[in-house]
């Protein structure tokens, strides 16, 4: 709470966002949950129905994961690793993950008929078997290790029954094999090209050097802020002050260092990360302590489950699904190790009689103001982002109502207003007035959510682009700049910069601010492009075209800012020749002819442009009626 308070930017830090849905107001909901498991949950019988009925939801997730092996349903994220109802395949892995140790746990501690014991069996086999083709190679080797931790608690347990100690040798015996056979067969050619186990055998340290870079930038973050840290959702300021160049190939923007305790590190600081570690510490002093109610088989797979969940979150993070399972698992070992009377008494009836309404309303409240608020933005921009038969007004009228309730999703809302409005512009959807209004509408309200956090690069990178599109030059060079002191070497944020001096006509400045990218990482293709384009701007496209033969062995490399580069300068027999290199590298799409089309009616060439018109036609005959209606306005004289 303190951390969210002296957050970098305190409103995310408590709201967060739909992506992630945690935040100060979750960790909130999951202190609320635990408090309502640990005092309504309070027989065995209880606690059996509950973990039982979550079996059997996540054999449902798994009986829908298997049609995503068969092809029948389509894997969300794409690829090949599954993720169920999840939309991400480490979610479902983690998800899959405590399940199978909920179902050996269920097995030891309640299983009694055969049918029962069977039942599990498989749901554990089953479940075990997903986590592999999660291919979510942290998981994996989490549940490997966890299996491996209670095997060798079972194996060493005192008074335990032969039968549970030699199962425990089984299941370490069972690793050890596994781990082992797997990795006599790692170089072989059905392991390197099996998309699975390829992942899996690409597991080293040269392969986690870029989680490593990610690692150091969250220490160093903390470092900067040890105590309380930079509250949740504070990461992305870490990220992008720290940024090194070389992480081009990355995704652009890392929200959390995918390690559990940096990420508590980062967000809370060193008194945030030990207050999370406490909640395992904890767990294993109840299963460990003396006189403790655990049978030796129930401690081991608890103990073996924490091992596997705690070792999944060294390489990833939480998400809102295994914070709900984590802390039901929280308050039942709680609860089964508490003795009832250090629980209090329950309240008086008298007592009963006021708590009830003030809870009950107070209840309603929350549930308006705090999730039903959310909901309706979510559902907001859904709506506004669809096509509606009443017109763009509609859209319009959607999007201003997210734009205005605020709370949850607040700088996605406004994010999504940017594009939204961008892409009216694009489009020429209504008269240059209604887009002239709707863009003041949609910058005056952004610069409002950056007052909430001035110095987040994103948000300044979204507005500089924003207004660029929209003529505001000099404001969207002001931006740019400003997300430049927040991260001093990304280079798409001088991209961004070098678009707008090109576009302001300072090409001198531009061709200077695309040098320092491209002198940032210059293996990146991207900085040598704009590098390139800087070039051509400033005229002096013998330097480009040198540079261009040196990166590409070419100077027609399939780049198409380059294309538009040529265009913009007035350079047709460059434009023509690199847009006749791009048709031959794809000779059987028909948009590289139509750009060819283009460029030669720009430069006069009508007739050879209707030629590739026509060949565009014969490549994709569903084009052929647009295709007619162009070749008409060119012949009468006119540019369509």
């Amino acid at each position: 709470g303190v951390s969210t308070v002296l957050a970098e930017n305190p409103f995310k830090a408590f709201w967060s966002n739909f992506e992630r849905m945690e935040g100060y107001i979750t960790i909130l909901h999951l202190a609320a949950y635990v408090t309502v498991l640990t005092s309504m949950l309070r027989t065995e019988e209880l606690w059996k129905r509950f973990f039982l009925t979550s079996l059997g939801a996540s054999v449902i997730v798994a009986l829908y994961s298997l049609f995503q092996l068969s092809g029948a349903f389509a894997i969300n994220q794409g690829g090949l690793r599954i993720d169920a109802t999840f939309g991400n395949a480490t979610y479902f892995a983690v998800y899959m993950l405590i399940h199978a140790f909920l179902a050996l746990y269920a097995l030891a501690r309640w299983a009694r008929a055969r049918w029962q014991q069977v039942a599990l069996v498989a749901i554990f086999a089953l479940e075990s078997v997903l986590v592999f083709y999660s291919a979510t190679r942290g998981t994996i080797l989490g549940l490997a290790g966890g299996l491996f931790l209670a095997g060798l608690v079972l194996a060493f347990s005192r008074g335990a029954q032969p039968l549970v100690r030699k199962a425990g040798i089984a299941a370490v015996m069972a690793v050890l094999v596994a781990a082992g056979g797997f990795y006599a067969i790692k170089d072989t050619q059905y392991v390197v090209e099996h998309p699975i186990l390829s992942r899996i055998a690409s597991i080293s340290l040269e392969a986690g050097e870029t989680r490593f870079q990610i690692w150091n930038m969250a220490f160093r973050g903390f470092q900067e802020r040890p105590l309380f840290g930079w509250g949740q959702e504070g990461f992305n300021f870490v990220f992008n002050k720290y940024y090194t160049p070389d992480l081009y190939q990355q995704e652009p923007w890392f929200d959390r260092a995918h390690n559990v305790v940096l990420d508590w590190l980062v967000a809370g600081g060193v008194l945030g990360a030990t207050l999370y570690l406490s909640l395992y510490a904890i767990l294993v002093w109840y299963l460990w302590r003396r006189g403790n109610p655990f049978a030796s088989s129930e401690r081991a797979i608890l103990t073996g489950l924490l091992a596997a969940y705690g070792f999944h979150n060294l390489f990833v993070f939480d998400n809102l699904m295994s914070y709900v399972l984590f802390t039901a698992l929280l308050s039942y070992i709680t609860v089964r190790a508490v003795p009832p009377h250090a629980w209090g008494v329950p309240l008086k009836s008298e007592h009963l009689r006021v708590a009830v309404p003030v809870v009950g309303v107070l209840a309603l409240l929350g549930l308006y103001f705090i999730n039903f608020a959310g909901l309706q933005n979510a559902s907001g921009i859904i709506e506004a982002l669809k096509p509606h038969e009443e017109g763009i007004d509609t859209n319009v009228r959607y999007m201003k109502a997210a734009v205005e309730r605020g709370g949850l999703g607040s700088q996605e809302v406004h994010e999504q207003l940017l594009q939204f409005v961008a892409q009216v512009r694009q489009l020429g959807i209504g008269s240059a007035e209604f887009q002239s209004e709707l863009a003041t509408y949609a910058r005056d309200h952004f610069l409002e959510e950056l007052q909430k956090s001035p110095n987040d690069a994103r948000l300044l990178i979204f507005l500089g682009s924003f207004l660029r599109q929209f003529g505001d030059f000099a404001n969207a060079e002001s931006a740019m700049r400003s997300a430049l002191a927040a991260t001093p070497q990304k280079q798409t944020a001088y991209f961004e910069l070098g678009l707008t001096e090109i576009a302001a006509g300072k090409y001198p400045e531009a061709l200077e601010t695309f040098r320092t990218a491209y002198e940032l990482e210059p293996n990146f293709d991207q900085a040598r492009g704009y590098y390139a384009l800087g070039l051509i701007y400033a005229g002096r496209v013998s330097e480009a075209e040198s540079n261009l033969l040196e990166w590409y062995g070419t100077i027609t490399p399939d780049n198409p800012i380059l294309l538009q580069a040529y265009l913009d300068t007035g350079r047709y027999t460059e434009a023509i020749r690199l847009a006749e290199s791009r048709i031959a590298l794809r000779p059987s799409e028909a948009r590289p002819l139509l750009d060819l089309a283009a460029i030669l009616l720009q430069a006069g060439r009508r007739l050879e442009s209707v030629q590739a018109i026509r060949r565009a036609m014969a490549l994709d005959p569903s084009f052929a009626p647009q295709g007619e209606q162009f070749i008409a306005e060119i012949e009468a004289g006119r540019n369509p």
